[in-house]
């Protein structure tokens, strides 16, 4: 589904399954084979990829999920690109709920945890720690100096004017 979404916009896209190239301890990613990335990069492609359940080096744990969050600071850390946009089904972060309360006022940007403490957005929770995860992976990104965006993925061109270096689009991590 969403790289027919980003075929709609024009996108060169190509899904990865990630049991197919990671390996992790202890849940989290030891090992990635990022040449198959790269090669689709070269080509124009945007891989896409996404939460997977892959093996574990730990025996007690033997099978682990990896959740997109975690893969993006990997990627990240390795990849080393100049922004990385995560896409959700909101404009970006919060101060409360969107969905429940459409008083909810947008942050423009995000610089660390701290600014985050009393807000509602963080408090969802789901396997992979939802809003709150994906920021804590984000601000360890910008520790190494690449910005991330959090955008909505759902609203026409988005990805495509984030992927041309379009910025304030949603919540800016830095």
């Amino acid at each position: 589904m969403v790289c027919e979404h980003l075929q709609k916009q024009g996108i060169a896209t190509v899904s990865i399954q990630p049991s197919s190239f990671i390996k992790t301890e202890n849940k989290r990613i030891i090992k990635a084979d990022l040449d198959l990335i790269k090669q689709y990069l070269e080509l124009g492609f945007v891989p896409v990829i996404y939460g997977d359940v892959v093996l574990d080096a730990n025996e007690k744990i033997k099978m682990a999920v990896v959740s997109g969050d975690q893969l993006i600071k990997y990627l990240a850390e390795n990849l080393k690109p100049e922004l990385v946009v995560l896409g959700s089904d909101v404009n970006g972060v919060y101060n409360q709920d969107p969905k429940d309360n459409p008083d909810a006022e947008l942050i423009k940007v995000v610089t660390s945890r701290k600014d985050l403490l009393s807000l509602d957005s963080t408090k969802t929770v789901d396997v992979t720690g939802g809003m709150g995860g994906k920021i804590d992976e984000l601000l360890e990104i910008a520790k190494t100096g690449i910005e991330s965006e959090i955008i909505n993925a759902n609203t026409n061109n988005n990805i495509k004017r984030a992927l041309n270096g379009e910025k304030e689009i949603g919540t800016l991590i830095r």
